[in-house]
Parts: structure tokens; C-alpha cells; sequence
């Protein structure tokens, strides 16, 4: 019995061949994957009974079920397809390597919980998380836990036309707009007094902004509607340069147009250090590690299951995945 085996406490009775399974995924670390390998049969089609829309290792996939799924879990018929036919890959694993007392009682929605358990059990075996891991998930949560000073703005825009042929036209309406809402301080009358001014052919956009850092990344500090726009480098450095509420700016050129800023707030940047960010990130950081486990399980044993589709039942099939 190797450490590993003797850390997650299996019977000394088990094999690492019997453990060459779905059901006990921590040989993946432990280097055992190449032993549990197979030659790789490709997907193909064959006649199957009606209402069958696939046959991994001889298990029936019926119509009726993979609906179930797309219906009870809201994905679309192709995803579900694709999650009933990894549900049996597993089930087939676990049938040729599992003892025989344990074949007749598996059924695969149990397989399922029982591979989630041993991949977080996994994934807690690998240690407290790691600079990276705790970088990445920064990198996605990057307004929570490391966000830059940032600016909320309202904007005026004389808009260009295709390949910018009104470029002088759009200046002087912008001008003209600059004029027009000289020392108004409010939003709304900034928005009102900006739309106000005649424009003749060209195109005029004024609109409040959500915060925006020097970068260009947008910002929201609702978590439910974070934005993931990416506004123009020029304007959003243009924005940021401005540093007293109420204050406007020169006339800044974009690839769009020209702009006249207001600064409504600035907002602070919020830094949270690292070894914080490792306490409150971990269980994130472990689910993390216990899905790419399983991506890469799913890949072996996919790869090692024969698949095949149905080719009598084409058409209720492609209206399935449809």
C-alpha cells in the first residue's frame, strides 16, 4: 500500500489497479493514470433502437433522459448530452474496475457525488493554496480584492462618422458643447445642456459612466452587475486625470469622437494582501483544483470509452441538439 492509499485509509485488500477508477480519483497525483490507460477508440455511428440517441460502453443513452437533464439543470440539449454521456464513461470505469460486489449496486448519479467527494478530498491533500492559485482567482475578482483608483463620469460625445470624413464638423460641435455646459456641475443638467446644442449632421451621445480606472477596465461596486467593458485608453486616462468632482475637461480625441468629460466621484483603490487573500480564497482555490481534476478524469476517460451515436434516429437526434 503506497502513502497515498494509506492517507485517504482504503482497505490494504484494494489494488492500485482497483483503484484505477472514477470512483477513487486521487491517483491522478499519485502518477497511476497511465496504468488505468486504454487505446483510444473514436466516437462513431450506428443503427440504435428509436428514441436512443447514444451507447457508451453498451449503457443506452434514451432521448427521454438527456431531456431530463437539460430541463432540471436549464442547459441546452447538447450540454446535457454531453453530461449524461460522462455520467456513463464514469459508470463504465467504475464496472470494469471496481470489485464485483460493488457492480450491481452502482448507479451513476451515486458515482457522480462519490467522484466530487474524493476530488475535494484531493484537492485538501495538495496543501494550503499556492501564490498562483491565489493570484488567479485574484485575477478574476480583481474589483473585490485588488482594484485600482478609479473615476465615475458623464461624457459628451460628438460622435465621427465612418473612416472619421466629419472630423473638423464633430470638433466644432464639440466645442460648441464645451461652451455650453461650462460650470454645470450636475449630471442631468450636463446630459440635458449637451444634446440641447445643434449638431446639424453629426451625432451626439451624452451618458453617465460607471467607474472606469486608468487602464480602461470598468468597474461597478455592485457585485450583481459588474461590468466587463473596456473603454478607450486615451479617454479613460483622460477621466482619471481629472481630480476634483465637478471639474471637466479639455476636448479629448478618440477613435470615436470628441469627448468633454465631468468627474462625478473618484474612487479609492481597494488592495486586500496576499496572505488575507489566501484565508478567504481557499475554499474557492480548492473547488478550483477538485474541477480541473475532474476536466482532466473526464478527458482520460472519454478518450478510453467507446461512444456511439445514434444514425437511424438522425433526425430526432439533430432536433434534440437543436
Amino acid at each position: 500500500m503506497t502513502h497515498h492509499e494509506a492517507a485517504l485509509g482504503l482497505p490494504r485488500a484494494w489494488s492500485s489497479r482497483t483503484l484505477c477508477s472514477a470512483h477513487f480519483v486521487p491517483i491522478l497525483l499519485a502518477g497511476w493514470l497511465g496504468a488505468c490507460s486504454r487505446s483510444a477508440p473514436e466516437s462513431r455511428s450506428k443503427t440504435l433502437p428509436v428514441g436512443v440517441v447514444a451507447e457508451v460502453a453498451r449503457t443506452p443513452l434514451r432521448q427521454s433522459m438527456v431531456q431530463s437533464i437539460a430541463s432540471t439543470q436549464t442547459i441546452s440539449p447538447s450540454q446535457a448530452l454531453d453530461r449524461a454521456v460522462s455520467d456513463a464513461v464514469f459508470a463504465a470505469e467504475a464496472r470494469e474496475r471496481l470489485p464485483a460486489g460493488f457492480r450491481a449496486t452502482i448507479e451513476r448519479a451515486a458515482l457522480s457525488r462519490a467522484l466530487l467527494e474524493t476530488l475535494v478530498r484531493e484537492a485538501h491533500l495538495a496543501g494550503a493554496p499556492t501564490d498562483a492559485e491565489v493570484d488567479e482567482v485574484t485575477r478574476a475578482r480583481w474589483t473585490d480584492l485588488d482594484r485600482p483608483p478609479s473615476v465615475r463620469v458623464t461624457h459628451a460625445v460628438a460622435l465621427f462618422a465612418e473612416g472619421g470624413r466629419n472630423r473638423d464638423d464633430a470638433r466644432r460641435v464639440a466645442e460648441a458643447i464645451a461652451r455650453s455646459v461650462r460650470d454645470v456641475l450636475a449630471p442631468a443638467a450636463f446630459i440635458g445642456a449637451a444634446q440641447a446644442v445643434p449638431a446639424g449632421s453629426v451625432r451626439v451621445r451624452a451618458e453617465r459612466l460607471p467607474f472606469i480606472a486608468a487602464d480602461g477596465r470598468g468597474i461597478s461596486t455592485d457585485p450583481e452587475h459588474a461590468p466587463d467593458a473596456e473603454f478607450d485608453p486615451t479617454f479613460a486616462k483622460a477621466a482619471n486625470s481629472l481630480s476634483k468632482v465637478g471639474e471637466q475637461s479639455e476636448l479629448v480625441e478618440t477613435s470615436f469622437g470628441f469627448h468633454v468629460i465631468l468627474l462625478e466621484e473618484r474612487l479609492p483603490e481597494r488592495r486586500v494582501p496576499l496572505e488575507d487573500r489566501r484565508r478567504a480564497l481557499g475554499p474557492e482555490v480548492l473547488a478550483r483544483r477538485a474541477d480541473n481534476l475532474r476536466r482532466v478524469l473526464i478527458q482520460r476517460l472519454r478518450q478510453a470509452t467507446p461512444v456511439e451515436l445514434s444514425r437511424n434516429n438522425e433526425q430526432e437526434t439533430q432536433k434534440l441538439l437543436q
